[in-house]
């Protein structure tokens, strides 16, 4: 198992060692695939050209019996690089110069091939040995022919002499035998050829099992080669997951260092921040009391000012209301008029003097604290108290029964000061402590954002963390399973398949069946509860079922005793509820059915009998009727034959008298009728002689059949014949 990251990255390096093997052992195989091409085309160009040479000798077109092959341009490596003859379809511009140098080289060349053919004895050899006895014997084999002389087609057969005979009997055995060798030498040709065929098919067929064998070699190899890369590609992956993990973890390490660092310093600040607001608050409260306290002390210093003497009340009230009434803004433009405490125009114009200049300074100020600077700067607070402490006017403010030189009035403008300072110190206090709870909120407030900030910051460390730990637990492996069983690719969106191999997990077969067995479990167990549920609310059913049909039987029950009790009572029912028992009358009403019906049947059957014998006895009459009409049938048919018979001879008498009354002239129509008449005679002589043979036949068969039928009636009298007659019909 790989678990360190120096294993991966060896098992990289190995795996492509090993991608490199497999493709340098696939390449051999393709080049000894290649060489053997070359000698397999070779070798077919040989037997090619034995294959023209007989298609020559027995005069068959070669190009329909050999098949050429030839390297495709892409089979060949270096054809890319390679300029044929076709494809340079314009001639590069020659100069004078260059043409000379051509011309030149190529007259050094044709001198150089003419004296290599005078020293070249090979091929001289190669010639003479071409035009050897090999060839020659081929073709005097091939156009061999016998000559006939020509005294051998002047003299005839019987003018020869027997030397000539023995010539022309030579002559016929040489034809004989030459034209036997040319069709041996074509036989032996043919089978050449198809031999040769056959073998360049074998060559085929052997060359492409080799192909195909590769082919899948190919496969395989491009297979594993594609897996090794899968592998290391995923081993890559791990890697850089790994370090990118490792270089977020860095980031998010420092980021937390850089602001849990800010986070002590504004720790720091905040706490500075809270100790000056505690100051403010304490400060603000204590002037607050002091408020309060001269609020307080203000009706006594009145009364002591009055020496004891106690004021009216609505004096008292009208000093409480100077005593709390504080001049608008307006007024303090009415104070710089002449005669009206134009003694105060200084301060006043000292106040917008100084708001001006810290107008003017803010502009060029960035601190963000500045405000609190300068809201503590003695200038402006002592700008306020010029502005805001404005005494009371005696000639509009003062009430008529206080003089204007009475200590009530001086103690009343004293206290009213007092308290406008005490006002005006409680409010600078308290601006100034909201201010300080502002920039202590404020920082507390960043403060919180930056804790915030590192604990969303230490949650992502955490989860890489928990992430590296798991990446360093889940190796990558790869696995090879059948189709059905990998649940992890189930959709074709290349994100969600990314997202669901991520994810996916290895289980063990033996967990799948353990998991299943409990899911079949729990699964019969709801099963049987749901029949459970279902046989009760089938017994539900059936308890509504057995409801309804009492229900019915109590309604029936009182339908029927409602019957009973409106029935109306015979004798036979009054009888029967006062005995209780009618068994013995019915008995009796039985016997006596029984006994009826024992009498009807037999009357029955009197009454059948004598029907069928009247029956019978209709058919026999009905019997001799037919057989009656039957007879009086043939004699109608006998009369009427004689009759015919008889009309014919009449008819021929008549004629034979009317022709003897004739004259000579009319002989040989009397001839006719005389011929007419005797035929007619003789064909109805044949006649009755046929139809009294036929009547005899179906008298004497009618005879059989009455005998067979009835025995006791037959008449003694029978035809010699009738016995075997009756045998052959019986």
């Amino acid at each position: 198992m790989i678990r360190t990251r120096k294993q991966q990255r060896t098992q990289i390096h190995l795996l492509q060692a090993y991608e490199r093997h497999l493709v340098t052992a696939y390449n051999g195989e393709f080049d000894a695939l290649v060489k053997l091409k070359e000698a397999k085309i070779d070798e077919i160009e040989g037997k090619n050209g034995r294959m023209r040479e007989i298609c020559a000798e027995l005069g068959v077109d070669a190009a329909a019996v050999t098949v050429v092959y030839r390297w495709h341009p892409d089979e060949v490596a270096d054809s890319m690089m390679r300029l044929l003859p076709g494809e340079a379809t314009k001639v590069p511009y020659e100069t004078d110069e260059r043409r000379k140098v051509r011309e030149a080289a190529e007259a050094a060349a044709r001198l150089q091939e003419e004296k290599n053919k005078k020293d070249d004895v090979a091929g001289r050899a190669l010639n003479d040995m071409m035009n050897g006895t090999l060839e020659t014997k081929k073709e005097a084999i091939a156009a061999q022919t016998v000559a006939r002389e020509a005294w051998m087609d002047e003299v005839a057969a019987e003018d020869m002499t027997a030397e000539q005979k023995q010539k022309v009997a030579a002559f016929e055995a040489d034809a004989v035998k030459l034209v036997d060798d040319k069709e041996k030498a074509r036989k032996a040709l043919d089978l050449e050829l198809k031999k040769l065929k056959v073998d360049v098919g074998d060559i085929c067929k052997a060359f492409d099992d080799k192909l195909k064998g590769l082919h899948d070699l190919y496969l395989a190899t491009r297979m594993s080669v594609l897996t090794q890369q899968m592998y290391v590609l995923r081993l890559g992956e791990v890697l850089m997951d790994h370090e990118h993990c490792c270089h977020e973890k860095e980031l998010l390490q420092r980021e937390i260092d850089h602001i849990t660092a800010d986070i002590h310093s504004l720790q720091a600040d905040a706490a500075q921040f809270t100790a000056q607001m505690e100051a403010c608050r304490d400060a603000w409260q204590h002037a607050v009391d002091e408020d309060k306290a001269c609020e307080k002390a203000f009706l006594k210093e009145i009364e002591d000012a009055a020496g004891g003497t106690p004021l009216e009340h609505d004096v008292m009230k009208a000093l409480v209301e100077l005593y709390r009434k504080r001049r608008p803004q307006g007024d303090e433009d009415d104070s710089s008029r002449p005669g009206k405490g134009g003694g105060r125009k200084e301060g006043g114009g000292s106040m917008r003097a100084l708001s001006i200049s810290s107008n003017v300074g803010d502009g060029g100020n960035l601190d963000p604290f500045g405000h609190v600077d300068r809201r503590k700067a003695p200038s402006t607070k002592g700008g306020f108290e010029v502005k805001r402490l404005l005494p009371l006017d005696p000639d509009v403010d003062r009430p008529e029964s206080i003089a204007t030189d009475s200590a009530v009035w001086s103690v009343l403008n004293e206290c009213r000061v007092k308290k406008m300072t005490l006002e005006h110190v409680v409010k600078l206090k308290n601006d100034l402590y909201v201010e300080a709870k502002g920039v202590a909120d404020a920082t507390h407030a960043k403060v919180a954002a930056l804790e915030d900030k590192a604990d969303r910051y230490a949650r992502a460390l955490h989860e890489l963390v928990d992430t590296m730990d798991l990446n360093s637990e889940n190796h990558p492996v790869l696995v090879q399973i059948k189709q059905g069983q990998d649940e992890a690719s189930g959709g074709d969106d290349l994100v969600t398949l990314f997202e669901e191999t991520e994810s996916a997990l290895l289980i063990s077969r033996r967990s799948v069946e353990a998991l299943n067995a409990t899911i079949l479990v729990h699964g019969t167990d709801q099963v049987s509860i749901l029949s459970k549920i279902q046989n009760f609310r089938k017994n539900i059913n059936l308890m509504e079922w057995e409801h309804a049909y009492l229900d019915m039987q109590k309604r029936n029950m009182e339908d029927h005793y409602t019957d009973l009790q409106l029935l109306r009572v015979t004798k036979n029912l009054q009888e029967l509820i006062t005995t209780g028992d009618a068994s013995e009358k019915q008995k009796m009403e039985q016997g006596l059915l029984e006994a009826k019906l024992a009498y009807m049947g037999k009357n029955h059957h009197v009454h059948q009998l004598k029907q069928a014998k009247t029956t019978q006895a209709l058919r026999s009459q009905l019997g001799d009727r037919l057989k009656e009409n039957d007879q009086f049938k043939r004699q109608l048919q006998d009369l009427q034959t004689h009759i015919h018979i008889r009309e014919d001879i009449v008819a021929s008498r008549r004629a034979s008298s009317v022709a003897a009354t004739t004259g000579k002239g009319k002989k040989q129509p009397i001839k006719d009728n005389k011929l007419k008449a005797i035929t007619v005679r003789r064909k109805l002589v044949d006649l009755a002689k046929a139809q009294s043979e036929e009547i005899e036949f179906m008298r004497q068969e009618l005879d059989k059949i009455r005998r067979r039928t009835f025995p006791s009636f037959v008449q003694p009298m029978q035809a010699p014949n009738d016995d075997d007659d009756d045998d052959n019909f019986g």
